[in-house]
């Protein structure tokens, strides 16, 4: 790793580094410390194959009760393609990011992220009445879909539009 990145200010890795101690070890010896967080330590990965009634009933009752609120409520989700969308998006991720005191990328990031992985990036948009209330940006690549950036609005919340945009 040291001599790959001699001139590096830092490296990120993300997806599919094993979150483990050896892994560690190993950025550790190389002489590289973890960076503040921005997105999760890790992936987790979940196995469709075995379809939406077993993945329901995996799931903890009140994620269920909470999707099938989100759908009695009106939410719907839909996937979002022009600039308005990604502008939405963004405001979503900033609001979110101020709400939990995390850092959000600066203006323009997201959309141009999406942009970069054309065909293989997927804005999704959770909305009631005609107002976005989430959002997330998936990337395929092969089989694996990775949620890689989300935000939700303060508003409606008891509307669980979240649940309904994840599943």
């Amino acid at each position: 790793i040291r001599a790959a990145c001699a001139d590096c200010v830092f490296v990120r890795v993300e997806p599919q580094w094993p979150d483990a101690p050896v892994a560690r070890s190993a950025l550790r010896a190389a002489g590289l410390l973890p960076a503040p967080p921005v997105q999760p330590p890790s992936t987790l990965l979940l196995d469709l194959a075995a379809g939406a009634p077993s993945l329901l009933a995996a799931m903890k009752p009140k994620w269920r009760y909470n999707i099938g609120l989100a759908e009695r409520k009106g939410v719907v989700v839909r996937r979002g393609r022009e600039a308005a969308d990604w502008a939405a998006f963004e405001a979503l991720v900033q609001g979110t990011a101020r709400r939990n005191g995390f850092h959000a990328r600066p203006p323009g990031y997201y959309r141009a992220a999406g942009e970069a992985f054309g065909q293989a990036a997927h804005l999704l948009l959770a909305e009631a009445d005609g107002q976005v209330l989430a959002g997330i940006l998936v990337l395929h690549w092969g089989d694996t879909a990775t949620y890689l950036y989300g935000g939700s609005s303060d508003h409606h919340r008891e509307r669980m539009p979240n649940h309904l945009l994840q599943w």
